[in-house]
C-alpha cells in the first residue's frame, strides 16, 4: 500500500458565489418586464425594440452576476480562477504556499494583526458557510484572501503547514 506523496498533491474545489437578494429582484423584474413587453408587441409593433432591450438586459445581468471560483491546490501553489457566466476562466490569484502567514476562519482573533492588509474576496458570499482568511506576505505588503474551503482542503493545508492553519 502506497502512502500519499505530498509532492504529488493536487486538489480542486469549485464554489458558486451567492447572488444578493437585490440582484435576484432586479433579474425577476427585468424578465417580467420583457414578458409583458413581448405580449404588448402583439398590439403595438413599435415596442419590439423595448422588448429586445429588456430581454438583453435581463440576460446580461444574469450572466454578469453568475460567478464561480475555482481553487486549485497543486504542490506549492494555490491558484484561484474566476469563472463568469459566459464560462470565461480568468486567473484571479496565485499564492506561493511558502508565503502564507496564517489560515483561520473569518472573525478569528488571531487575524487581528492583519486588519490593515489589503483584502480580496473569493468566497461564496454565503452567510451560512463560514469562510477562511488566508494571510499572505507579498512584495507589495500583506494581503488577506477570503476563501470558502471545504474540510478536505483545510485538512490538506493543515497537513502541509500544521502551525499556520487554524480551523477551530
Amino acid at each position: 500500500e502506497r502512502g500519499v506523496d505530498v509532492d504529488e498533491l493536487y486538489m480542486e474545489q469549485v464554489i458558486k458565489r451567492k447572488v444578493s437578494m437585490w440582484i435576484r429582484i432586479l433579474k425577476a423584474f427585468l424578465y417580467a418586464a420583457a414578458v409583458v413587453s413581448c405580449i404588448a408587441v402583439a398590439f403595438r409593433m413599435e415596442l419590439f425594440m423595448v422588448t429586445f432591450a429588456l430581454a438583453f438586459c435581463a440576460y446580461t445581468v444574469s450572466m454578469v452576476f453568475n460567478i464561480q471560483y475555482e481553487y486549485l491546490h497543486e504542490k506549492d501553489f494555490l491558484r484561484i480562477n474566476k469563472i463568469d457566466g459566459w464560462n470565461k476562466k480568468r486567473k484571479a490569484a496565485t499564492v506561493d504556499l511558502t508565503h502564507i502567514e496564517m489560515i483561520a476562519p473569518l472573525g478569528d482573533e488571531r487575524l487581528a494583526s492583519y486588519k490593515d492588509a489589503q483584502t480580496f474576496d473569493f468566497s461564496a458570499n454565503d452567510p451560512n458557510d463560514k469562510p477562511y482568511v488566508m494571510a499572505v506576505a507579498s512584495k507589495t505588503g500583506m494581503k488577506k484572501l477570503i476563501l470558502q474551503f471545504d474540510e478536505d482542503m483545510v485538512e490538506s493545508f493543515k497537513n502541509r503547514m500544521p502551525r499556520k492553519v487554524f480551523s477551530d
